[in-house]
């Protein structure tokens, strides 16, 4: 019997959509079309370092996404550029590049023709903790 809260079916350390591990952590938020953090996010960016490093089994991926404005290619690239520039200050802070993967979601996940405050949300960085 799967333990409580334990994944059934699926790959071990795999983090699915609705699994809790894959917001343990606070997004950060980029402005429109920027690849580099702001003073608020890394706050955020230091909190994810400092479990990293306290766990020493946990790896995280760093996921990238961009709002609906520009082309798929375009914002897929952006996607990786937000999620590198987040591993690259995780590296910084000391946790070591090989637990730290990118990964970039592009506009796939963004709300179609949203507003500004949608967009707003739409233009950041999650994470997505494993453990094992």
């Amino acid at each position: 019997d799967p333990l409580p809260g334990e994944l059934v079916d699926r790959e071990p350390g795999f983090a699915g959509f609705d699994d809790p591990s894959r917001d343990l952590f606070e997004p950060v938020y980029f402005g429109f079309d920027q690849s580099t953090l702001g003073g608020q996010e890394r706050l955020k960016v230091e909190r994810v370092a400092s479990y990293l490093m306290s766990n020493n089994g946990a790896t995280v991926i760093v996921e990238g996404h961009c709002d609906w404005k520009g082309t798929t290619e375009y914002n897929i690239s952006l996607g990786e550029r937000r999620a590198s520039s987040v591993k690259q200050f995780l590296i910084v802070m000391g946790v070591p590049a090989n637990r730290i993967s990118v990964s970039s979601q592009g506009d796939l996940q963004a709300t179609e023709s949203g507003g500004n405050s949608s967009m707003a949300k739409d233009r950041k960085a999650r994470f997505i903790v494993q453990t094992g």
